[in-house]
């Protein structure tokens, strides 16, 4: 651009200093005009630079398949399992005697307490507080269920049937009392499998195995008392 100017400036003053030519009938030849100056280019807009490309997300890595030696621990959780939920007919046959058949009183709030109990002892066997709460106030969910129906099923037919008791009440308690540290334990030794691969259909096939009880209610009582380790277990 510099260049062109310099070049049209040098021409116009070479012009100046000649006499102008005339032209028969008209005159003299009008002065040439005075070349403009030239106008400025615009300045070019900014060109914006191009956004930067979106970061991908890493794909999840699949957790690895389920072991053998932790389906080894998931069956002695559902074993120990069992044998807690299978003091629930006994449990009912004791409340049916003490209060004359009279529904039980003991609801919800003990589902929760119990579980609230249990998250206090998580700490002790290093294990999720969370799980453990869940955990044990499905169980006694599940035993609730179980008495309840037994009761119904007893008020329908008048009394309960005629059966001796397994247990006393005695023997419930201790057993109860034995049996919970040892489902602690074992909870916490299969909560790592939870995260495996397979980990769900795992829980349901060996439940489902075993996690029979002694009424005959074990298909609505083993949802109910598995529903926590199905909603933590992997796909």
């Amino acid at each position: 651009m510099r260049s062109r100017v310099v070049f049209t400036g040098l021409f116009a003053l070479t012009l100046a200093g000649c006499a102008a030519p005339s032209i028969p009938g008209h005159g003299a030849a009008p002065a040439p005009a005075a070349p403009s100056a030239p106008t400025p280019s615009a300045a070019p807009a900014p060109v914006a630079s191009p956004a930067p490309p979106a970061a991908v997300p890493p794909r999840p890595v699949a957790p690895a398949p389920i072991n053998g030696a932790q389906l080894i621990r998931l069956d002695d959780l559902l074993g120990l399992t069992r044998e807690l939920l299978n003091l629930a007919p006994d449990v009912a046959r004791i409340r049916w005697n003490a209060s004359q058949g009279k529904p039980a009183t003991a609801g919800a709030d003990l589902d929760a307490a119990r579980g609230e109990a249990a998250a206090r002892l998580a700490a002790s066997y290093n294990a999720d507080p969370e799980l453990f709460r869940d955990y044990f106030r499905a169980q006694s969910e599940a035993s609730r269920f179980v008495q309840g129906e037994l009761f119904a099923q007893w008020k329908r037919a008048g009394a309960p049937p005629t059966m001796t008791l397994t247990r006393s009440e005695a023997q419930v308690q201790a057993t109860s009392d034995k049996l919970t540290p040892r489902l602690m334990r074992a909870l916490a030794d299969a909560a790592p499998g939870l995260r495996a691969g397979g980990a769900r259909a795992a829980v349901a096939a060996h439940a489902k195995t075993r996690l029979p009880t002694r009424s005959a209610l074990s298909d609505p009582t083993r949802a109910i008392a598995i529903k926590p380790l199905l909603d933590r277990a992997a796909e």
